[in-house]
């Protein structure tokens, strides 16, 4: 069969390239099958440019996926496909299918949909459609058989993930991405990322983990092979993992350092973990095999949120990781989110006073990595909002979820504060921390805070948007001549 992959736009691009997809299509090519891709996101193609693809390539099947941030363009993808051919089965994938198992197929086009880790099911499903096995007999999917939605019993988790392929990356536009990253970020060059885990057994209410509660993990010989291949194929020399469970057990990344350091990689890294799980021994064996840095999901300044949120960590144990990651040259950074709730005006007090703490004492700031909270599809948080009415239309809400940077756009209030005030609240909270921070770095202020309002308003950044432009519709017209 030949396959059609699309890769519907989010509301905020990325340098990471769609490595489910990936995963599925080194499965699929291994098998035989012939597989390309149109990733709109990537390319920002218009409407008029997909449809245009759409007519003119050629495919017996169209695989979709992404995050549940595209619901609204990978609806508007199925329907367009099942208009332009009908005949065409439309399978999709992914946490847009994961977290909510039945609801796209519900408000979309597509066929068949796959309940978390698709390389197994995604074979099966092809023996389906060339009518080998009927669809109810395969485990872990979701689909349609007469006007219904049907689920069928779920799908064990997949243990050896040493025996999956490496992703098929260059289905999609990799110099497009690496680019993307060196542009954003010079320092970084060429980067691309490596999942070596999946699942995380931790209860935190906001995660919808994607791969599930149970943690499975590659080996760490699987894993500095990939690191090899990515290097060699496409001179990357600054990776990050992906992983919600990177820090499994130490004897673990141990081993996988011990095995980073002898390959001689020469590849600088980052990676997110939790502070609970460190001590100097791991800081110092990571940034032996090339660890840059750190980051830590804290969330909250406030205990109070943090028992709420199921965090399981401490505030004085954080401070004493960074300090730490610090004193071992690991360069720490932190995420925290905001308007979770139970949040008030004196656990935003408690939380301004944190930063300022961190700050002072570690030498990091990161104001810029305070989010508003938005519950998903498949979280605790999420339940928490449907049955307390927060969200009243679940619809309207995952719609205006597609249309959102939730990364720094407000979505929701889930607090009892009126929503003008818990904007006032967080514009405050980010002034102080920031204002406090560059008390002791003014030098920063000039570099961090002057300098990019200096090219905002100068003129220089429209030159370079400019430039990015004109390189976009270059790249776009290239592709879409290639269909033909």
């Amino acid at each position: 069969m030949e396959f059609l992959f699309i890769y519907p736009p989010n509301a905020r691009q990325t340098h990471i390239l769609p490595m489910g997809l990936a995963y599925i299509g080194a499965i699929l090519m291994k098998a035989g099958h012939k597989v390309k891709a149109l990733d709109i996101d990537a390319y920002r193609f218009s409407r008029q440019e997909v449809v245009d693809y759409l007519r003119r390539a050629s495919f017996d099947a169209v695989c979709i996926s992404g995050l549940i941030s595209v619901f609204k363009a990978a609806r508007w993808v199925a329907r367009e496909v099942r208009q332009i051919r009908p005949e065409v089965p439309i399978l999709a994938g992914g946490p847009l299918i994961s977290s909510h198992p039945k609801f796209f197929l519900e408000h979309s086009d597509a066929d068949i949909a796959v309940d978390g880790e698709g390389e197994d099911a995604i074979l099966e499903i092809v023996d389906a459609l060339e009518g080998h096995r009927p669809l109810e007999n395969i485990p872990g999917i979701v689909y349609k058989k007469d006007g219904q939605v049907l689920a069928t019993a779920p799908r064990g988790r997949r243990v050896d993930l040493d025996s999956i392929p490496f992703p098929a990356n260059d289905l999609f536009p990799v110099e497009l991405y690496l680019r993307r990253s060196s542009f954003v970020n010079p320092q970084r060059q060429r980067h691309m990322a490596v999942l070596g885990t999946r699942g995380c057994p931790y209860p935190c209410t906001y995660c919808d983990r994607a791969f599930g509660k149970k943690a499975v993990y590659r080996s760490p010989e699987s894993i500095v092979a990939e690191m090899q291949w990515l290097k060699e194929k496409y001179r990357i020399n600054v990776l990050t993992f992906v992983d919600d469970f990177f820090f499994s057990t130490k004897k673990r990344v141990m081993e996988l350092c011990e095995l980073m350091i002898k390959a001689n990689l020469n590849i600088r890294w980052n990676v997110s973990g939790r502070v609970d799980q460190l001590d100097r021994e791991i800081i110092r064996a990571i940034k032996a095999a090339g660890c840059e840095k750190l980051g830590m999901g804290i969330e909250s300044g406030s205990e109070k949120i943090l028992k709420i949120i199921k965090k399981h960590i401490s505030l004085d144990d954080a401070i004493e990781k960074f300090k730490m990651m610090r004193e071992e040259g690991i360069s720490p950074s932190a995420s925290f989110i905001y308007g979770l709730p139970g949040e008030d005006e004196q656990t935003t007090r408690e939380h301004i006073e944190f930063r300022k703490k961190l700050n002072r004492m570690t030498g990091s700031q990161a104001p810029a990595g305070t989010f508003w909270i938005t519950p998903l599809p498949g979280t605790e948080l999420y339940k928490w909002a449907m049955d307390n009415g927060r969200i009243a239309d679940e619809l309207a809400y995952i719609e205006k979820l597609s249309d959102t940077n939730t990364i720094s756009k407000f979505l929701i209030n889930l607090t009892d504060m009126p929503t003008e005030r818990l904007w006032a609240m967080k514009a405050q909270l980010l002034k102080e921390i920031e204002m406090d921070y560059y008390r002791d770095h003014r030098w920063k202020m000039v570099r961090n805070y002057l300098a990019p309002r200096f090219f905002r308003y100068s003129g220089i950044e429209l030159w370079v948007r400019a430039c990015r432009k004109a390189l976009k519709i270059y790249r776009r017209k290239r592709f879409l001549a290639s269909a033909n």
